[in-house]
């Protein structure tokens, strides 16, 4: 793989979602749905999970304009409860299918205490903290769970299985921000090793193997009929959970049915996903609750530190940091990356220069 121009340059969050918006109304979505994924990206940039961000958008819209994600959807439930439902995404971008179905966990939560929604049918979500963090907003916490392509190894094997098959919990807090945790079940993001391949950087030897099961250093190894390492038995238990009730639950694809989203744009992902929001006034006091939840962040916070740590930090920290400055600051954004969303913006036809 050629080694690309990753010098980043900052870009007001304001402006580049705009952009986003724009070349996805361009690939066809409506406006509703091309302003539900376009903040979603570059939300991800304001968390500093570029993995997941804007760097993706050009193979979001190759999915559109192929026909592997729907651009005009119609989105139902195919059966449902007073505290669950089953939500067909009918090939929506995942980021649509997500918003929609988390939505609707929410309103269940209000009426029932808890909301479940299995969501199937649908495309690659993006990072799954933005759909854990919708539940927040109502005293709820959120948790979300998905399924997706074979990329990670399963325990004893050597080629790709299984999805690394994230999950997120948020809970809300009073005095601190959200404690938010994100995170897949193989020992690293399959976005860092290709954003590694696009640097022209190894990876450390315990992240992937080849295509023969030997551990590897080479990024350009895993799409070439390489996988993910596992963490551990019990990431590829986890990962296995995931299929069972992301995936089986709702009557959706598992495993080798669902295809790599990046690699064949023109075929529907099929990927599953559980939305789940629980209401705190169910269970307990709601301010009582958020206040336990200081006290849980004050209580790890405040351990000693490691030799070489400067900080013990909770999940989300980091994150809610990196918020806080690229809204001051801008986006940090590599400029091949850039250099992307410019050659989209000719391809479609927009001649006003877009400079950052």
């Amino acid at each position: 793989m050629a080694v690309e121009d990753a010098t980043p340059t900052r870009v007001d969050h304001r402006r580049l979602e705009r952009l986003c918006v724009q070349l996805f109304r361009c690939a066809g979505l409506s406006a509703d749905h091309a302003g539900i994924v376009g903040a979603a990206l570059v939300e991800t940039d304001l968390r500093g999970v570029y993995t997941h961000g804007v760097i993706r958008l050009p193979f979001y819209v190759r999915r559109l304009q192929q026909g592997g994600d729907n651009p005009n959807p119609t989105l139902r439930i195919e059966r449902e409860t007073m505290a669950t439902a089953v939500f067909d995404g009918d090939r929506a971008p995942g980021h649509v299918v997500s918003h929609h179905a988390m939505q609707l966990a929410i309103e269940k939560a209000k009426a029932a205490g808890i909301g479940y929604v299995a969501a199937k049918n649908s495309g690659h979500f993006g990072a799954a903290a933005l759909w854990s963090m919708m539940a927040i907003e109502h005293d709820m916490i959120g948790v979300v769970w998905t399924n997706g392509p074979p990329v990670m190894a399963a325990w004893g094997g050597k080629g790709a299985a299984i999805g690394n098959n994230p999950l997120s919990l948020a809970l809300p807090a009073q005095r601190h921000p959200p404690l938010v945790f994100d995170g897949a079940f193989s020992k690293v993001a399959g976005g860092k090793v290709r954003l590694a391949a696009k640097k022209g950087e190894r990876v450390p030897d315990d992240w992937i193997v080849d295509a023969a099961g030997n551990p590897s250093t080479d990024p350009n190894d895993l799409p070439n009929g390489g996988a993910l390492l596992p963490l551990g038995y019990k990431g590829y238990g986890l990962a296995v959970a995931a299929e069972a009730l992301a995936g089986l639950l709702p009557g959706g694809a598992i495993l080798d049915e669902i295809p790599m989203w990046f690699q064949f744009p023109g075929q529907p992902t099929r990927i599953s996903h559980v939305m789940m929001a629980l209401h705190i006034e169910a269970f307990s006091d709601v301010d009582h609750y958020k206040r336990r939840v200081d006290e849980l962040i004050d209580q790890l916070r405040g351990q000693e530190t490691a030799a070489g740590a400067t900080e013990v930090l909770v999940p989300g920290e980091i994150e809610h940091r990196m918020v806080v400055s690229q809204r001051r600051d801008g986006v940090e954004l590599p400029r091949n990356v850039v250099e992307d969303l410019r050659t989209l913006r000719r391809e479609f036809g927009l001649t006003q220069d877009w400079d950052p």
